[in-house]
Parts: C-alpha cells; structure tokens; sequence
C-alpha cells in the first residue's frame, strides 16, 4: 500500500502538469473550454494531495 504522502507527491505533480496544460492553452488563446477543464482538475488534484498529506484516506480515492 502506497504512503499517503506517496500519494500527496503524485497527485501534486499531476496537478502541476494539468496547470501547465491550462497555462499553455490560455496564453495560446485556444481552447479555452479545455483551459477551464485544465484548472478545475488543479484545483481537485491539489484539494486531494491536501486531504492524503493530513490522512484522510477514505476521501482520497
């Protein structure tokens, strides 16, 4: 079973790279339905490494 802070590090980093999609589409002007998509997946990502790095497994799937 992995660490929780395991699994804060990896949905951080998955967070990041979704915010870099979004950056990228945003400065491009494009796709900006896809900009939003990118932001919202941040924001959840980065609410659950938050709720796994202060162990609370059963809402961090």
């Amino acid at each position: 079973m992995k660490k929780l802070t395991d699994t804060a590090r990896v949905l951080i980093q998955k967070a990041e790279s979704d915010l870099a999609n979004a950056s990228l589409c945003l400065q491009a002007n494009i796709a900006l339905d896809t900009v939003c998509f990118h932001a919202q997946q941040t924001a959840e990502k980065y609410l659950k490494a938050y709720l796994a790095s202060i162990r609370r497994p059963r809402l961090c799937p």
